[in-house]
């Protein structure tokens, strides 16, 4: 992709809705407020891709810490936030090379190119997952890479499917639990370790740690032309039990803790 700036001409200037202003990016990465997080609704924003991100708006860090490292990373990436309706609208403003490169995805996506109308239909719906899915799991993920992993896993279907299963693979995909699932999943377990359904903080910090465990075990798919082997993956109910067992007044708690400390420290601990 380019860098992205055309069309942008200033910082929070001539083109008022179009970029984050500084208040926006404290409240959409949870920086801001004395609690630490947004205290108020914040517009629909979805994440475009590194090559968005503008280094010159971010604060220097104050020292070489991690935690101040993991701050300038987040405000770096929160830059390339636009929201939902402008990114939609941003299909019509792709360079000939971002133009190729999308039509490249869709293709290997659903089979053929397709008409410019299916692909800025697909960019849409893609934008809208994107920001879905930002929101969710509170972490940057853009257009881009969602239609690159649909088109690697459409591809590898396609390709076992056909010449008798000759595909070999492998074939990696993440599946990600839906939010009405992961919520019913998490007060089913609270209620049998602490007799309590969730608080919404722990909605939100079971959220993003499931999103984590599910993006780091994909499952991965080979074959032959005798059959197919699945391996790998995630088992939602299994991770909120453990979820659930490591908080404190758990029978559980000193085990499960052990564990639960274990994966996220693992992740770099992004939900603490």
């Amino acid at each position: 992709m380019a860098n992205g700036t055309a069309g942008i001409s200033s910082y929070g200037g001539a083109l008022p809705g179009t970029f984050v202003n500084q208040r926006e990016i404290q409240a959409r990465g949870g920086l801001g407020g004395a609690a630490g997080f947004s205290t108020a609704p914040v517009e629909a924003y979805v994440y475009l891709g590194p090559d968005y991100e503008r280094m010159d708006l971010v604060d220097a860090p104050v020292s070489k810490s991690p935690a101040a490292g993991d701050y300038q990373a987040r405000q770096s990436a929160l830059t390339a936030y636009r929201p939902v309706s402008y990114a939609v609208a941003m299909f019509d403003m792709l360079t000939p090379q971002q133009r190729k490169q999308w039509s490249d995805l869709v293709a290997k996506n659903i089979g053929y190119e397709g008409s410019i109308e299916r692909q800025r239909s697909l960019w849409e719906s893609t934008t809208l997952r994107a920001a879905q899915l930002g929101q969710i799991t509170q972490q940057p993920i853009s257009a881009w890479q969602l239609m690159q992993q649909d088109a690697e896993y459409e591809a590898g279907r396609r390709a076992a499917k056909g010449s008798g299963g000759a595909y070999t693979g492998p074939v990696t995909q993440v599946r990600l639990t839906d939010p009405d699932t992961a919520m019913a999943l998490i007060d089913q377990s609270l209620q049998g370790a602490l007799g309590r359904s969730a608080s919404q903080k722990e909605k939100q910090r079971f959220m993003s740690a499931l999103r984590e465990y599910e993006m780091q075990n994909p499952t991965v798919t080979t074959g032959d032309k005798t059959g197919s082997v699945t391996t790998g993956g995630s088992n939602p109910q299994v991770f909120a039990q453990r979820f659930a067992q490591a908080q404190e007044g758990s029978a559980e708690f000193s085990t499960a803790t052990t564990f639960l400390d274990a994966f996220l420290g693992a992740l770099g601990n992004p939900v603490k």
